[in-house]
């Protein structure tokens, strides 16, 4: 199941093995942990734990996550599942709310 990369030169005697988990922060107890051979598409292999995440949960994503339609399942997936990724350099958004003292309507980030 867990082959290692070769190309025409050598071939990598490690295997490599992508792995997505979903940690409990405060304890820092995992909760769910999905892993495949290396050439599995890492946005596939997130889709796993989706079904299997408590309510009430924040995922953090790092910034390579960035698939609307997986991001959408994790919301859909129970009760108040949200998620947080980085934002993009070149995003644009508008201020809902302001708790400080910029007044920015439109901000780059």
């Amino acid at each position: 199941m867990f082959e290692t990369q070769s190309n025409q030169h050598s071939e990598n005697t490690y295997p490599q093995i992508p792995m997505v988990c979903h940690m409990e922060i405060t304890r820092h107890q995992l909760i769910n942990i999905a892993f495949a051979g290396y050439r599995t598409n890492e946005m596939k292999l997130a889709e796993e734990p989706v079904e299997t995440t408590p309510d009430y949960s924040l995922p953090l994503f790092d910034k390579g996550y960035y698939s609307l339609g997986l991001l959408n399942r994790w919301h859909q997936a129970g009760e108040q599942r949200h998620w947080m990724k980085p934002a993009r350099k070149d995003l644009q958004y508008d201020v809902i709310r302001s708790f400080g003292k910029q007044d920015n309507k439109r901000k780059n980030v």
